[in-house]
């Protein structure tokens, strides 16, 4: 019994369905490699610094001999246990991925041995595995089956090494085996544990073939298998390639699938010397290189070196003399179809008339081309590939260079056919597209011009020196009749019958009566080109296009092989913006590649079809971008010439002399100018004269590829140059930090008029460009920065920001605490303004240094960062302060929560509490003195935290004073109407408390926060970090470290503040504000801080009656001055008449 092909691919046929559903699983897991292969964690990968970092919790298959011991280990060890927490918080998802795809490679296996036991138990009725391999479509499913499960092998063990597999597996199964079905988990550790293989290495000992072993497919199936492709052209690709040397092109990717099943029968390659000749000599006998999935290839010189049949079979053909003699013939080959391709496109061959008379013509240049092409780079660019690595393989190589084949000259071919074969298939499908109708308008010509005669002859029409003839006249009247009822559906009887007329017409032609009078003679001419013509129509059909794919087959290429031209392909582009056009035929031409993988999925429905025809339609897009990336990139560096010669222009003055005009004119400098644009406007036009291409399932905008290609160059250009001018020495200059931001404003001012001056050009907004992705980086550096910060870290390839066609460059940190170029911005600001170093004054909202005096930092340097980087930047800037105050708060929240269990704190708390809202100290010195003694073991370090947090907040409210300023200047109207907005939400907040029904207000909130923070309408002085309102024993702290450190400050009373005492000890005014935003965070609890206060306070002015001297304590002087400036900077509500006695009046 025999199958047809749409028999055994049919819904209803069980066993057609359930092999092509694995086939099709096959390939989407290739697809899936592809993807996930640039994505391996750089934690598992040895010598990064994230690897050492985490190696203490990672550990091969070690870890099943003993797990518990190594888990004990863990939870000995505090620091490996965060370790081990952040591991699986920042890379679980993407090892959960990695398991995944490797259990589905082993339920692939699974499943396909299950078929063939099905398959030999009889499940499918009526099918065995002898008929399957005589069947046309089930022998090519059965081969595509075991070849694909050879290939997700070798190409999983090249893409992820053992040792990273093993790492991947057992960390996956310590911290996602419990949570899910973990019954394949053995298995896949088993199947993908190490081989010892690594890339570009030597190869263990019977690999891999003991790898292939793990999970053994039956030897009948395999022997089958081997067989078919051995004997058979399962793909029937010789019709394509009929003729006798082409046959070695024809059958090169059954040769693949060949080199990759014969690893699972090794004994083949070891001891069947007769089958390796015959398969050698069949597929082999010029090539030595073959193809075996998407682009990677196989050298078989080297891979069938430790096996006797397989190498001896081999012998002949890497033999010296042979690979001369093929080199050399490919060589000559190369020169002469360049030449003949490029005659075929200068004279368009390709033309509607000739593609009806030379269309054999054509088929048998291509062929040609196609066949030296597949030669040419499978061995002259296989650099690289698999199996690449002996002395023989590069002496094999250097044997084919010396025969002068350079990669221009390929990649000249590569062009010339690639656009030969678009140009045919357009001419094709117009042809088919408009047949009938052609037929049609032919047909009828040829029926009006026989009936024309017919009256002529016949005396209806009489025709000067022409006797009538009534047996012609009825000829002709005849032979229309025939036209007439010829049906065009029937192509073989049609042609028969029209090639019968040409004859009839030809002899005809002979006779006396015709042929002795001109028009009748050209009469008679015309009818038989006509009727030819439509022989011609009628014989071009779909099948033709059919051969025509199979012979422009470029799959082999894909990958690193078609990588290798980019750069000649950028020189060209960039030379002459025209070849852009010629370009397209070949990424039209690569795209050929998709269809193999895209052919099986798309037959069985399979919900992979949207994902795996992305993934390569990306792929090959990402191509795309990278060889026309050169012409945005060189419009900008024109650009840049251009600005630099437009800086260098002299200034036309109000009057100039006559004889100084030549001067001013600067004739060659415009000329320059000039140049320069139209040279940028050539480039723009190259690319936009590229038609819209739909590669795979994306289509490619010619306009939206050159705006992405400008984006592209404009971002890496920024961030290369924010990550250079952001870099700062190991001294704190504050000058440093000007004169940097300086230049950043000349850069992006440098780009901004560059932008707007070419955008008229080019027809883009240019402006509008720069803002959006300046916005896009500064954001993306800022989500980095804000890693430090968070458990769960957003790598770069999650980010929101990062874009795979417009990527935002990854550069090196420069030190060990900033990711980018915005940290260390911030860091070094705050560096320069350390409350150690440094003097703030509020009135000035300057900082100013404690030795010189001299001032260091102030408003001016917000102005220039707004300039540089936008309002955008400066949010960011704010954000990164907002990060590391509550990170501060957190680290001060800690060490109060630490005193909750403390004895001897409570006693000092208890000590400290006034017992009355009255109550007086007798002697304050002796008292606090003694509570201050035993309290310094618990304040060291404290003053310096609050001062930082004070020094965050200052600078956070002066970057915010800016962004109000300017937005008020800038966008009156818009602040306005923010200030009105804001209102109204008050409004609506007070009637829904009333309701309580907050949520959508909070909604309406939350969109509009952004737009508030730009215009710099939130007081981040009131921004709230963390809740402090439950711990007890903040305000007590707060207030002795304030009495504590109220020796160190005085209160300046023309300066309105309070300043530390000595050089080197914490400014006065950021203390008072990091008091301020902790008492803030501790809600109700401040009251019991100023209570201590006002106690302390009021003691000393009452122990004065009793004391010599009238003069107020410094400490009582200080001490009040920090209550006053609290409650005026905190708007904090208490009773503060103790703050205003007569006696302090006059320090004020």
């Amino acid at each position: 019994m025999t199958l047809s092909s749409t028999d055994f691919l049919a819904e209803n046929n069980i066993c057609g369905q359930a092999l092509l559903s694995i086939v099709s699983q096959g390939n989407a897991i290739h697809a899936e490699l592809g993807q996930l292969k640039d994505f391996v964690p750089l934690v598992f990968k040895k010598g990064t610094s994230e690897h050492v970092k985490f190696g203490g919790v990672l550990i091969d298959f070690e870890y099943f001999q003993s797990p518990d011991s190594f888990e004990a280990t863990l939870e000995k060890n505090t620091s490996l246990r965060i370790l081990d927490d952040q591991l699986k918080a920042n890379f679980g998802s993407i090892i959960n991925r990695f398991y995944l795809f490797l259990e589905a490679i082993h339920r692939y296996v699974v499943n396909l041995r299950t078929f063939l036991e099905d398959l030999e138990s009889g499940v499918f009725v009526q099918q065995t595995m002898e008929m399957l391999m005589d069947h046309y479509e089930a022998r090519q499913l059965m081969c595509e089956a075991l070849w694909l499960f050879g290939t997700m092998l070798l190409l999983v063990d090249i893409f992820i090494d053992g040792e990273v597999r093993e790492q991947l597996l057992v960390t996956y199964y310590r911290h996602s085996a419990d949570s899910s079905d973990c019954s394949s988990v053995d298995d896949v550790c088993k199947l993908f544990r190490s081989t010892g293989f690594s890339y570009c290495e030597r190869r263990p000992n019977k690999y891999p073939e003991e790898y292939f072993m793990r999970e053994a497919l039956p030897n009948y199936y395999i022997d089958h298998v081997i067989g078919k492709l051995r004997s058979s052209d399962i793909y029937n690709q010789t019709s394509a390639f009929p003729h006798p040397e082409h046959h070695t092109a024809a059958l090169s990717t059954q040769a693949g699938m060949l080199a990759i099943c014969l690893f699972f029968m090794p004994e083949c390659l070891y001891h069947q010397s007769a089958r390796m000749r015959e398969i050698v000599d069949r597929f082999l006998p010029d090539s030595w290189i073959v193809p075996i999935h998407m682009g990677w290839c196989m050298n078989l010189v080297d891979w069938w070196q430790p096996y006797t049949a397989a190498r001896t079979a081999l012998t002949n053909t890497v033999g010296v003399s042979n690979v001369r003699i093929y080199s050399k013939k490919q060589a000559d080959c190369l020169q002469k179809l360049i030449s003949q391709t490029r005659v075929a496109l200068n004279e368009r061959l390709y033309s509607t008339e000739n593609m009806l008379e030379k269309s054999n013509r054509l088929l048998r240049l291509l062929q040609d081309s196609n066949v030296t092409l597949r030669w040419l780079i499978l061995h002259v660019l296989s650099e690289g590939k698999i199996g690449l690595s002996s002395k023989n393989v590069q002496k094999l190589r250097d044997l084919i260079v010396a025969n002068q084949i350079s990669s221009e000259n390929i990649l000249e071919l590569i062009l010339n056919s690639a656009e030969l074969e678009l140009q045919i298939k357009e001419t094709l499908g117009q042809l088919l597209e408009n047949k009938t109708v052609e037929l049609e308008r032919l047909q009828k010509e040829c029926i009006s011009s026989l009936e024309e005669l017919s009256e002529v002859y016949s005396g209806k029409k009489p025709l000067t020196k022409l006797e009538k003839n009534e047996n012609l006249a009825a000829w002709f009247m005849k032979v229309s009749k025939e036209l007439k009822q010829i049906s065009l559906e029937d192509v073989s009887g049609t042609s028969r019958k029209l090639t019968q007329v040409v004859r009839a017409v030809e002899e005809v032609q002979e006779l006396n009566q015709v042929d002795s009078h001109p028009h009748i003679r050209q009469c008679m001419i015309d009818i038989g080109t006509t009727v030819k013509q439509m022989i011609r129509i009628i014989n071009i059909s779909d099948n033709l296009i059919v051969t025509l794919q199979l012979i422009s087959d470029f799959s082999y290429a894909w990958g690193d092989h078609i990588n290798h031209f980019v750069p000649k392909m950028q020189t060209l582009a960039k030379k002459d913006p025209n070849t852009i056009s010629r370009l397209r035929a070949t990424f039209l031409k690569l795209s050929s590649a998709m269809e193999q993988p895209l052919l099986r999925i798309n037959q069985a429905q399979s919900e992979d079809m949207v994902s795996v025809s992305t993934f390569y339609s990306k792929e090959l897009e990402g191509l795309v971008r990278k060889v026309l990336y050169v012409i945005p990139e060189t419009m900008i560096s024109l650009l840049e010439e251009i600005i630099r010669l437009q800086t260098e222009l002299k200034e036309l003055p109000t009057r100039i002399d006559r004889e100084h005009q030549r001067d001013f004119a600067q004739l060659d400098e415009r000329f320059k100018i000039a140049q320069l644009t139209h040279h940028v406007s050539q480039l723009s036009t190259g690319v936009l004269a590229m038609k819209s291409t739909l590669i795979g399932v994306i289509n490619v905008d010619p306009r939206k590829l050159l705006e992405d290609g400008i984006r592209r160059e404009l971002v890496r250009q920024l961030t290369i140059n924010l990550h250079k001018v952001f870099v700062f020495g190991p001294k704190h200059k504050s000058i440093e930090v000007n004169e940097k931001m300086r230049d950043m404003v000349d850069i992006m001012n440098g780009f901004r008029r560059s932008f707007e001056y070419i955008q008229d050009f080019v027809n883009f907004h240019g402006l509008r460009i720069i803002d959006e992705e300046s916005t896009r980086i500064l954001c993306f550096m800022l989500e980095q920065e804000m890693n430090a910060f968070q458990r769960v870290h957003v790598h770069h390839w999650q980010s929101k920001y990062q874009s795979r066609t417009i990527p935002i460059p990854q550069l090196t940190p420069t030190d060990n605490q900033s990711a980018t170029a915005i940290g260390r911005l911030v860091r070094e600001i705050v560096r320069i303004t350390d409350p150690r170093l440094t003097i703030y004054l509020d009135s000035e909202m300057a900082w100013f240094d404690q030795k010189t005096h001299s001032k260091i930092f102030e408003m001016k340097f917000f102005e220039m960062m707004h300039q540089a980087v936008s309002a955008v930047g400066v949010c960011c800037f704010i954000r990164l302060l907002e990060a590391m105050i509550r990170e501060k708060v957190k680290e001060f929240q800690r060490r109060v929560q630490a005193l909750a269990g403390d004895k001897n704190w409570k006693e000092l708390e208890d000590t400290l509490k006034p017992a009355t809202e009255e109550e007086i100290i007798d002697q304050p010195s002796r008292h606090y003195g003694n509570i201050l003694s035993k309290a310094s073991r618990y304040l060291a370090g404290l003053p310096e935290l609050l001062a930082s947090i004070g020094q965050l907040q200052l600078l956070q409210s002066c970057a915010s004073f800016q962004l109000n300023v300017t937005a008020k200047y800038n966008a009156k109207n818009v602040v306005s109407a923010l200030e009105t907005l804001e209102l109204g939400i008050l409004n609506d907040v007070e009637k829904a408390m009333a309701s309580s029904d907050l949520d959508s207000v909070f909604d309406e909130i939350n969109e509009l926060k952004e737009l508030f923070e730009r215009c710099g309408m939130r007081d981040t002085m009131f921004s709230h970090y963390v809740s402090l309102e439950d711990i007890g024993e903040m305000p007590f702290l707060l207030a002795i470290l304030v009495l504590n450190h109220l020796p160190k400050l005085s209160y300046s009373k023309s300066l309105g503040s309070v300043v530390a005492k000595k050089n080197g000890d914490n400014d006065g005014y950021p203390l008072l504000v990091g008091l301020s935003t902790l008492l803030r965070h501790s809600g109700g609890l401040s009251g019991a801080f100023f209570a201590v206060i006002k106690q302390f306070i009021v003691s000393n002015i009452c122990h004065l009656q009793y004391s010599k001297s009238n003069e107020v304590p410094t400490d009582v002087v200080v001490c009040t001055g920090i209550g006053r400036l609290l409650t005026t900077m905190g708007h904090i509500c208490i009773s503060d008449t103790f703050l205003h006695v007569p006696q302090l009046n006059r320090y004020f």
